[in-house]
Parts: C-alpha cells; sequence; structure tokens
C-alpha cells in the first residue's frame, strides 16, 4: 500500500482519459500525473496500475493506515526485517516506531534555524522523490549514526539516500543491487557498533 498526502494541482489529460498506451505506461512515465488524474477520477483510494497496491491520497486515512493500531496491513518495507524474519510483536515495533519520531522531533527542534537554507537549496524546479529524499537526509543526517560514526559509515548511508530508499525498486536487478547494498549497511553499522575504545589502557611490562 502506498500512502501520498493530498494530489492536486497537476492537470490531466485534457480527455480526461490515460494517454496511447495505457495506464501502466503512463504510471512509469509520470507517476505524479497518474496520481494525481486517478485521485480526480476515483476518490482517495485507488489501485495503481503496476501491481494493483492501492494508493491512499486522504491523509486522515493514510494516517490510519501507517499507524495499523488494529493491525491489519502487512508491514513491506525493511525497517523491522531482521535476520531469520520479521522483529515482532507489534507492540514492540509501534513502542521502537514511538522513540524514532521522538529522537527526530528532538533533533528538529534543535536544529529548526536549517530548514530555510535546505527549502531554499530545491531551487525553482527539482525532481521528485529525490530532492525531498536529499532535502530530509541534510536535515537529518546528524540523528541518523551516532556522532563519532565513521566517514565510510555516514558516506554509506548518503549513498543508501541516493540509491535505496524506494520501498519498490523497479526490475530484479534493482533488486539485487539493493540487496546487495542493504548487505554492506548492515556489516557497517555491526563494525561501527563494536569498534573498540578509543583510548586504550597502558600495557604493563614484567620486570
Amino acid at each position: 500500500m502506498t500512502a501520498i498526502g493530498n494530489a492536486q494541482g497537476r492537470s490531466a489529460p485534457e480527455s480526461g482519459r490515460p494517454p496511447a498506451g495505457g495506464a501502466a505506461r503512463w504510471y512509469r512515465r509520470d507517476p505524479l500525473g497518474f496520481v494525481e488524474h486517478a485521485f480526480a477520477a476515483h476518490g482517495p483510494v485507488f489501485r495503481l496500475p503496476d501491481d494493483g497496491s492501492l494508493c491512499v491520497a486522504d491523509q486522515g486515512e493514510a494516517l490510519r493506515v501507517l499507524h495499523d493500531q488494529e493491525g491489519h496491513y502487512d508491514e513491506i518495507s525493511d525497517f523491522f526485517h531482521v535476520r531469520g524474519g520479521r522483529l515482532e510483536p507489534r507492540a514492540a515495533q509501534v513502542a521502537i516506531g514511538r522513540a524514532a519520531r521522538a529522537t527526530l522531533r528532538a533533533h528538529l527542534a534543535t536544529h529548526v534555524e536549517r530548514l530555510p537554507a535546505v527549502v531554499a537549496e530545491l531551487g525553482e524546479t527539482s525532481v521528485w522523490p529525490a530532492a525531498g529524499h536529499a532535502a530530509v537526509h541534510r536535515v537529518l543526517s546528524e540523528a541518523l549514526l551516532r556522532p563519532d560514526s565513521p566517514a565510510d559509515l555516514r558516506q554509506l548511508m548518503a549513498l543508501v539516500v541516493r540509491r535505496d530508499v524506494l520501498i519498490r525498486p523497479a526490475g530484479r536487478w534493482s533488486r539485487l543491487q539493493r540487496a546487495a547494498l542493504w548487505t554492506r549497511v548492515v556489516r557497517a553499522l555491526a563494525v561501527g557498533g563494536h569498534r573498540p575504545p578509543r583510548h586504550r589502557a597502558n600495557r604493563r611490562t614484567a620486570g
């Protein structure tokens, strides 16, 4: 399921129908244009033509789906995937999500003065969602890793933002690349979390 904000502001084809080639081709070429047309034609809940996923374009309903207090929906992101399956129970997922949001809110409150400059960097034109991913990373990067994280781990995190944030990458090769990148991230985090302390105790020498 895909949740988006209010889809308004873009004009659909003058005929009110998908362009030549069908809905699936239109969606691949111009996903935002397709979503805005479908929102106007079918209301806030409709299916995407590539795989039949439901798209929710109503803010209140989207938040209810994302919070999923009743546990009606399957989690398709990698966030709670661990070796051997999925992190359970659901209560643990909810607790982790709340703690993560609290951490990010605190970081934003401390660095709110950065936001105007980040927005200005978007310029008059930008390509989305990549521009949004990059902007969020510029604001939150210091909250995503420990302050003493090595430079190579920070570079890897930036690479993830550029290439791997999409939930559904297109094509089999993209999925393989995504899996390889995720393996690199897990290994880097494991190494970074078990580094020896900076200050070693002085060695004692015999006699």
